[in-house]
Formats: structure tokens, sequence, C-alpha cells
């Protein structure tokens, strides 16, 4: 039982440090458009999905709504998303990227591609397929934990 705290601990470590590590080679590229890592990964979600209503960024991105709600507001502030009102129901609203925040968007995911491929260079391919079978599995468990919280 030892052996497996210990080993929990020591990948716990491992997680956290490589968190660091990507998050601070990633957010060099944000930094130049004045945004924060979350921010950049909002767009980047919107590009993916189109549109989104704000309660669902917040549950994707694991904040709450008023988290979500002040990023949101910097980004529309900056003219890169836009909010539309919802006809049948005027309360609600759907978000999607402006002009302006797609073409930020198109170059985010040229640097972020390069800055990946170049964090990721350091294992090969089927190292890569195990980490992310493991690391989806591990997500996917901790997702229905925190739903049930």
């Amino acid at each position: 039982m030892e052996k497996e705290n210990q080993l929990n601990r020591q990948l716990l470590d491992a997680i956290f440090r490589i968190s660091r590590i990507v998050r601070q080679e990633m957010s060099l590229s944000s930094r130049v458009a004045r945004l924060s890592l979350l921010q950049l990964e909002i767009l980047i979600y919107l590009h993916r999905v189109k549109q989104a209503f704000p309660q669902a960024l917040a549950e994707y991105f694991h904040v709450n709504k008023s988290t979500a709600s002040v990023h949101l507001n910097h980004l529309a502030r900056l003219h890169l998303i836009k909010r539309v009102r919802q006809t049948r129901d005027r309360r609600a609203i759907l978000v999607s990227l402006s002009a302006k925040g797609k073409k930020l968007v198109s170059e985010g995911l040229r640097d972020k591609n390069k800055r990946t491929n170049r964090l990721l260079a350091l294992i090969g391919i089927r190292e890569k397929q195990l980490l992310f079978k493991v690391i989806v599995n591990l997500l996917h468990q901790l997702e229905i934990q925190h739903e049930k919280a």
C-alpha cells in the first residue's frame, strides 16, 4: 500500500511539473495577444464548435459562470467574439468568433501546433498513443467524479 501511495504522489508531482512546463510554453503565444491561456483556449474551442452558450463554455472548461463571463467580457472588449441574443428567448445568448477572432485563432493555432510538436517530439508515436489513452481514461474518470461532487 505504501508503494502505491508513493507512486501516486510521484505521478501527481510529474503531472503537475509537466503542466507547469506546458502552460509556460503555451502561454508565450497568448501573451502576444494579451490573453490568458484560458481566453486563448476559449477562442480555439469556439473555432471548433462555431458557437456556444456561455454556460456550455463554463461547463467545458470547468469554471463557474461568473469566471466564464469575465473572460467573455474581455474577449468582447477586444472584438474577438460576438454575442447574439436568441429571438425566442431574449435571455439566451450565443457566443461566436468575430472576424478578428477568427484571424487571431488561425494564427494562434499555427503557433500552438509548432509549440506542441516541439514539446511532444521528445517521445515516439507509440508512447504518445499510450499516454493519450491513459490520460483520456483518467480525465474521463475525474470528470465523472467531478460531476458527482
